[in-house]
C-alpha cells in the first residue's frame, strides 16, 4: 500500500472517530437534558431563528451542564463551541416553534459538526452569521434534535433506503453524509460519493 493511501486512509479514519464520538457525547448530553428537563418538546423555545442569545441561553440551560466544550461564541443566528481535539460545531435554530405547532424549538435545531474547528469559522459572512450551507460531506456534517429520534445524524424526509443517502449525500447540500456513514456502522463506504483525499486534519494541540 502506497505512502498517500495510507495517508488518506488515516485521515479518513480521523474523520469517522471524531464523527463517532461527537455523535456519542451530544447524545448522552441531550439524555441527560432530558432526564432533568423532560422531553425536548418541553424545553424552552428559542425566541426567533436569527437569535443568537436565546441560543445561548438555551444551551446553557439545557445542553452545557452536561457536554465539555473549551469555548462557546455567539452570533447572531446561533452559536459556535469548540472541542478539546480541535474540531467544533454550530448549533442554529431553523425554524420558528410556530411553524411546528409549538411543539419547542428543539424540533427545530440543526448542529453543524466541524472535524476541524477552523471550517465552522471560516464559514462565517460578513453580517456575523453562522453560515447554513457549509456542508461538504468532508469536514462539515449534520445532525439534528427532534423528540423522536433525541440526537443523530440528519435525514428528514429519508425512506430508509441506501440509496437515497448516497443520492442525497451526492447533492449540492449535502446534508446526509453523516447519517450514510452512521447507516454503515459509523464506516465511509467505498462508494461515498465525495472524493475524500483533500481533507485536511491536525491533531489536537497537547499541553
Amino acid at each position: 500500500m502506497t505512502m498517500p493511501i495510507l495517508i488518506s486512509n488515516h485521515k479518513k479514519q480521523v474523520v469517522v472517530s471524531r464523527l463517532q464520538k461527537f455523535h456519542s457525547s451530544f447524545n448522552q448530553a441531550v439524555k441527560f437534558g432530558v432526564a432533568e428537563n423532560g422531553d425536548v418538546n418541553l424545553w424552552d423555545n428559542v425566541d426567533v431563528a436569527s437569535n443568537g442569545e436565546s441560543m445561548e441561553r438555551w444551551w446553557k440551560k439545557y445542553m452545557a451542564p452536561y457536554m465539555q466544550v473549551t469555548s462557546t461564541k455567539v452570533y447572531n443566528n446561533g452559536i459556535l463551541n469548540s472541542l478539546s481535539d480541535g474540531s467544533g460545531f454550530g448549533i442554529i435554530a431553523t425554524c420558528s416553534p410556530e411553524a411546528v405547532g409549538n411543539k419547542g424549538a428543539s424540533v427545530c435545531i440543526h448542529v453543524y459538526y466541524c472535524t476541524e474547528f477552523d471550517k465552522c469559522k471560516k464559514n462565517l459572512d460578513g453580517s456575523n452569521v453562522i453560515n447554513s450551507n457549509m456542508l461538504d460531506g468532508k469536514n462539515t456534517f449534520l445532525f439534528n434534535i427532534d423528540s423522536s429520534n433525541g440526537f443523530s445524524a440528519y435525514a428528514a424526509g429519508w425512506d430508509g433506503t441506501r440509496e437515497m443517502l448516497l443520492e442525497k449525500c451526492s447533492a449540492s447540500n449535502r446534508d446526509y453524509c453523516a447519517r450514510l456513514i452512521q447507516n454503515e456502522g459509523w464506516q465511509i463506504p467505498k462508494d461515498y460519493p465525495i472524493k475524500l483525499s483533500l481533507i485536511h486534519i491536525s491533531e489536537p494541540t497537547r499541553r
